[in-house]
């Protein structure tokens, strides 16, 4: 599903194909933690869903970790889900 979401950080709009479904992303938004709700999702997914924070971004701010390699791809463009994240809403 291509979730689109602005950085907290940065204030860019940033989208990436990730493997979530509507009913995981409704769970979170009710109050259930987001790594219950989203358990596979990579930690920089979560991040992403939650801050709009990219992987990049994060490096540059924060820098490196071991975990910061993992790979992403926004490439993939089969399912299409947008929310606007508001920080009110959660």
């Amino acid at each position: 599903m291509i979730i689109r979401n602005m950085s907290s950080l940065s204030g860019n709009t940033n989208e990436f194909d990730i493997d979530v479904t509507a009913r995981q992303i409704s769970a979170w938004l009710e109050g259930e933690l987001i790594q219950d709700a989203m358990p596979e999702l990579e930690d920089w997914e979560r991040e992403f869903i939650k801050t709009g924070i990219t992987p990049d971004e994060w490096v540059k701010v924060f820098g490196a970790d071991d975990d910061t390699e993992e790979e992403y791809n926004d490439d993939d463009d089969d399912e299409y889900f947008y929310h606007e994240f508001s920080r009110s809403t959660l």
